[in-house]
């Protein structure tokens, strides 16, 4: 929601009689600490543009919670969920030979998503049986490079692009998705990758975090809290589990993916929200 597209959208809804409605997926406002002219300028730049969210003809957002923090509680609001456009089921599963299981983290490289975390977690594991594989970039480079550095088995190989990534997913023997709770990511925190992680087949730990939804949530390997021994501890628990277990927890978790968060059925209901607006 910046201020200058929000500014430009309520021109037009006036000047046209417009139906404009916002779908609101996250906050730049988590980005920035506020220290400094362009932190500071940059805060309130977005921060403007979600109070005047509230003067569109609707909106729509992955959280109920999004409606109360923007006061969008007075309008037309519906929620609505990250999807896919896989045609058919494509998932073929077999077990990974890699001599050191590959663990596989992709995203923004940034605080609340557990840099630190899961890069101090990987230092608690054996370092001849897993290596950490890191795709993406953000505010926490430094830190990943640092760490890429002084670890063997921690490897960063920068950003790739979306269709790539899928082959990346369906190769690692673990994915990593962790998410820290503070006040923006309890609001707007699904992360959007996680619908691709599923669509892998791919085994994912991940943290238990406000927005996680309970049908997703049963499919995922969840740690007991935040902590580098936590992620670790679950990382290791999953080398004792099954193969078969887990081949046919990953089957289910695609097909519950695959036949409920498809974006044709998701855009449909978006398209009748507005129209009933």
């Amino acid at each position: 929601t910046p201020t200058d597209i929000e500014i430009g959208l309520l021109y037009l809804k006036n000047r046209f009689n417009l139906t404009i409605v916002n779908l609101i997926i996250d906050t730049a406002l988590g980005n920035f600490q506020k220290k400094g002219f362009r932190s500071f300028y940059f805060y309130y730049f977005y921060k403007i543009g979600e109070s005047l969210a509230r003067y569109m003809s609707g909106a729509l957002a992955l959280s109920s919670d999004v409606f109360s923090y923007l006061n969008l509680d007075k309008n037309p609001c519906m929620l609505t969920k990250i999807g896919h456009n896989e045609k058919e089921n494509f998932l073929t599963l077999s077990e990974k030979k890699h001599i050191r299981k590959r663990i596989v983290y992709t995203g923004t490289l940034i605080s609340y998503d557990g840099i630190q975390e899961l890069l101090d977690a990987v230092t608690l594991l054996p370092e001849d049986k897993y290596e950490l594989h890191i795709y993406g970039t953000g505010p926490l480079l430094d830190l990943v490079k640092e760490y890429q550095s002084k670890y063997e088995n921690i490897i960063y190989y920068g950003y790739l692009k979306n269709k790539e990534i899928k082959s990346v997913l369906s190769q690692a023997d673990i994915l990593l998705n962790i998410r820290i709770s503070n006040f923006y990511t309890d609001i707007f925190g699904f992360p959007s990758k996680l619908i691709e992680y599923i669509l892998s087949g791919t085994p994912i730990v991940s943290t238990n975090f406000k927005t996680l939804p309970g049908e997703i949530s049963e499919f995922l390997y969840i740690t007991k809290d935040v902590t580098p021994k936590s992620i670790a501890d679950q990382i290791l628990k999953l080398e004792k589990l099954d193969f078969n277990f887990i081949n046919e927890n990953s089957k289910l978790a695609y097909d519950h993916v695959l036949n409920n968060y498809k974006y044709e059925d998701i855009v449909k209901e978006i398209i009748m929200f507005v129209n009933s607006i």
